[in-house]
């Protein structure tokens, strides 16, 4: 085999599938608008029936260039690829782009596919979809037609809206929707915390009882959605008071959220509870302390809450000058992997071992990349991290049964089993190594996931139902998902290359990381030594 000298190349972040695609601005004037969308609807025509990848992967570029094109013929064109299209990621970025463009009769003939297709992923994304409704009466719209649905994804997915767009007329009707989970004696819980997190952002009569009641209810998940949503839009001292109790929460992701939500809101008064956080909270915690305090002082004292306890003092003490040299800020010491930092001291590396890994037939191929990067991230890890490793291809391997510290003796035991157990072999199921990632790994906070390729083993292979399994069971956990998408060289076996696909693996990659809190990276020549 030849070996390649080692190149660095840059690493490219892909767009979320609700971002307007990295094309030219869209014109203003009404008659190149009409023109660009002509043009698009020619192009769709030609490519509809074919399925290979690049006429599919161009289709979705046109829905989502649609949805920059505001015009009752480009909600036609969207409609027609909600309507028609085979792959269903182009039907998800044209119902995107529908909603942002569209009227409420464009809205309506969405709906009523999505009420067609009600056993596939379309109904799972209809709620971040009319979340972004342009048209004024949408909201309205939602409550009167979607919100009473009897599916309970649909409903789901009406309330969610509601909250992105900031109805105010949902105010009751979803206070409704809260007090029946409530009577149930098993609430449905994503329904509920939706519920609660759209309350706080309408902030309106009423709501405040109810956000104040879950920020002490026993389970921590109805916790979490009010130490999201409960300081939205309330600033009365009992709500301040609940809040700061929530920043004191037994779990950590309460805290988090409460933080960061904290932050959101500038809420100065909390200052002591967000520094007490920086001292004693997880890594990430810490990082997010950091973040809300930033934000409500417009100074920054790093990760150094002896120097923040002073600012705090002194503003309360009226001592306060200008802001100027920082002298005790302070860094915190974390280790990376490939373009990452490690902000996190819960951590879990996934490394796809499926038998494309050992491409390409040259040195260094994808395993020993995978490897070499794997031994620097672990040796990097501090002393107080709990790690795990998990290798997956048509099944998974775990190193331990859960995460253990990051002692020299176990970054020992780990490399060991890593040169082991990391050998190229089988498919690549994804939706069992995600779903694992987190029933297996109970204390983890933060996911580093590597693969080369997209599903192809598995009960579930379709992309866009692993992206909406992963969603609900990681909807409370919030478990970060970086990924990093490994396609260096090209499959060894000629028959194999129609296969695979950089692109189509890459944009895969990059869903799972931004859907989950996370950023992806992605690979495509041998990495640097």
């Amino acid at each position: 085999m030849r070996r390649l000298p080692s190149l660095l190349l840059p690493l490219l972040a892909l767009p979320l599938p609700c971002r307007a695609a990295d094309d030219e601005p869209a014109p203003a004037d009404p008659v190149a608008i009409e023109a660009q969308v002509k043009l698009i609807a020619e192009e769709y025509e030609a490519l509809r029936s074919n399925q290979d990848l690049v006429p599919v992967r161009r289709r979705r570029e046109l829905a989502r260039r649609l949805g920059t094109l505001k015009s009752s013929k480009s909600a036609d064109i969207l409609n027609l690829m909600i309507e028609e299209d085979g792959d269903a990621r182009t039907q998800i970025f044209a119902l995107y782009s529908v909603a942002k463009v569209g009227d409420l009769k464009a809205l309506a003939r969405a709906y009523r596919k999505v009420l067609k297709e009600q056993r596939s992923v379309l109904p799972h994304y209809l709620g971040r979809a009319f979340g972004m409704a342009s048209d004024p009466a949408a909201g309205m719209w939602i409550i009167d037609k979607i919100l009473k649905n009897g599916n309970r994804t649909i409903r789901l997915g009406a309330v969610e809206a509601l909250g992105l767009l900031r109805t105010p007329e949902a105010n009751g009707p979803i206070l409704e929707i809260v007090a029946k989970e409530e009577r149930r004696d098993q609430a449905d819980l994503h329904l509920y915390y939706e519920a609660l997190r759209t309350l706080g952002f309408i902030g309106g009569e009423g709501a405040k009882p109810v956000l104040l009641a879950a920020a002490v209810n026993g389970d921590w998940r109805v916790r979490l959605a009010a130490a999201e949503a409960l300081v939205s839009r309330q600033r009365a001292p009992d709500a301040i008071e609940a809040q700061r109790k929530l920043l004191k929460d037994e779990v950590a992701i309460v805290r988090e959220t409460a933080a960061v939500a904290s932050g959101a809101a500038r809420l100065e008064p909390l200052f002591p509870e967000l520094i007490l956080l920086m001292r004693e909270g997880n890594l990430r915690s810490k990082v997010k302390s950091f973040e809300a305090m930033k934000a409500v002082s417009g100074v920054d004292y790093g990760y150094a809450p002896d120097a923040w306890d002073k600012w705090w003092r002194d503003k309360q003490a009226g001592r306060l000058t200008e802001f100027g040299e920082i002298k005790n800020r302070e860094t915190i010491s974390i280790g990376s992997y490939y373009n990452f930092r490690i902000y996190s001291d819960r951590v879990l590396f996934v490394v796809d071992v499926s038998g494309s890994m050992q491409w390409p037939d040259y040195h260094p191929n994808r395993i020993e990349v995978a490897k070499r990067e794997l031994k620097k991230a672990i040796e990097s890890l501090s002393e107080q991290t709990l790690f795990n490793l998990m290798t997956f291809a048509g099944s998974t391997a775990h190193w331990e049964k859960g995460e253990v510290p990051a002692s020299d003796a176990n970054k020992r035991r780990a490399l060991e089993w890593a040169e082991k157990f990391l050998l190229p072999r089988g498919g690549t199921n994804t939706d069992l190594a995600l779903e694992e990632s987190l029933t297996k790994n109970p204390l983890v906070d933060t996911v580093f996931f590597l693969s080369d390729g997209i599903p192809s083993a598995g009960k579930v292979e379709v992309p866009e139902e692993i992206l909406v399994r992963h969603r609900y069971n990681n909807r409370f956990r919030k478990v970060i998902f970086n990924t990093v998408a490994l396609a260096i060289g090209k499959a060894s076996i000629e028959k194999a290359i129609k296969y695979e696909d950089p692109d189509e693996m890459a944009a895969f990659m990059t869903l799972i990381a931004e859907e989950n809190g996370g950023t992806c990276v992605d690979i495509r020549k041998p990495w640097a030594d």
